[in-house]
């Protein structure tokens, strides 16, 4: 198992820039902030974090204790992500933020309850081990499944609470049934490289966004449903022969 260092390392690997600076890199934790990350602007004279006692990263090692102390000030975007061979997520339970990262190489067999109820969005990589009904709880609301996710979403791995999903180059074709029919919002990203044929994405959806697709869309693709269609510049085909005249399509 990584040790407790690696796995703060990997989240600061993900999430690397400042919230209050984007220019600037994470480089401390504020210790009368309740170990909020910050760069070296935010304990400058003029930072909000000036005057404030401070950790480098590399000398925080209790994941527990750092959970712990974030629990009730989990900005929207703060998150935590692991990796390799990694098993402490059953030891961390409900001291998780409700973004939670499981990327390449991650491990941990997902048997219902190990994500607690708390987590709302999941970004999946290449995780190792096959994800079973209940895996994902039925509190999140968005999925991401990044480049290289390699598992087979058969009917019910997505529970009904989701309804934004974003997909990468994932490696296992679809079917109908993968998408359950709360998801009112899917973002195809640059590299998706699967055929939509009819009924992979379901009846109910709203909103579709388009990046460099691989495989050319076909009659039926998009279900009638769909009211706005966003088309990023790296896409590569044609939108208008698949969407109805009624369609709302963003460039």
């Amino acid at each position: 198992m990584k040790s407790n260092q690696n796995i703060i390392n990997n989240n600061i690997d993900n999430n690397k820039k400042c919230t209050l600076h984007p220019n600037k890199d994470i480089i401390f934790f504020c210790l009368d902030c309740k170990l909020i990350p910050c760069c070296i602007q935010c304990i400058s004279s003029k930072g909000e974090h000036h005057g404030h006692r401070t950790d480098p990263l590399e000398s925080t090692s209790n994941i527990l204790s750092l959970m712990n102390n974030f629990k009730d000030d989990i900005h929207q975007k703060e998150g935590i992500a692991f990796k390799d061979n990694c098993n402490i997520l059953s030891e961390l339970k409900n001291k998780l933020p409700s973004h939670v990262m499981l990327l390449d190489g991650f491990n941990q067999k997902l048997t219902p309850g190990i994500l607690p109820n708390r987590v709302k969005c999941l970004y999946l990589g290449d995780i190792k081990k096959e994800l079973i009904i209940g895996s994902i709880p039925n509190t999140v609301t968005l999925v991401s499944l990044l480049n290289g996710f390699n598992q087979k979403l058969t009917p019910g791995i997505l529970p009904d609470s989701v309804e934004s999903l974003n997909l990468g180059d994932i490696k296992q074709e679809l079917i109908i049934g993968s998408i359950p029919n709360t998801v009112t919002n899917v973002s195809l990203k640059d590299g998706f490289n699967q055929k939509l044929t009819p009924g992979i994405l379901p009846d109910g959806l709203e909103s579709l966004c388009l990046g460099d697709i691989k495989q050319e869309l076909i009659i039926g693709s998009i279900p009638n449903t769909v009211k706005k269609v966003k088309v990023f510049q790296s896409f590569k085909h044609q939108i208008e022969p698949y969407v109805s005249k009624n369609v709302k399509i963003i460039q």
